[in-house]
């Protein structure tokens, strides 16, 4: 199995110390791919206008279906191929300020991913 190898964000910032990259491995990167890949709005990525989640789309209808955003957050975790299984996917949504909290948890080839949005 090869490693898996990310340069390290911090508040969406490439992190330094003492002028150098820091970089995470495995379990690590692949938390911050997926909670990127959460977080990353529909055409939001000038490379690939259409990756992404529609969050636009999703909160601005006039029937707000929670089953719906779970069911695409389902979806961006399971299509990564080093993701086996879902173990928990707990969201809490915010209606007044329409925010949501993301809290997973899956099995992958590198073990136990845990993470929050």
């Amino acid at each position: 199995m090869s490693t898996l190898q990310v340069i390290k964000l911090v508040g969406n910032d490439i992190s330094l110390v003492n002028n150098h990259t820091q970089t995470l491995t495995d379990a690590d990167a692949l938390a911050q791919i997926l909670k990127n890949k959460m977080s990353l709005w529909l055409g939001e990525w000038v490379l690939d206008t259409t990756a992404g989640i529609d969050w636009l789309g999703l909160f601005n209808q006039r029937i707000f279906l929670e089953k719906r955003i779970v069911s695409m957050l389902r979806k961006v975790l399971i299509a990564d191929t080093r993701v086996t299984k879902i173990s928990t996917l707990d969201v809490e949504f915010k209606r007044t300020t329409r925010e949501i909290t993301v809290d997973f948890e899956v099995q992958t080839i590198y073990g136990a991913v845990t993470g929050s949005i």
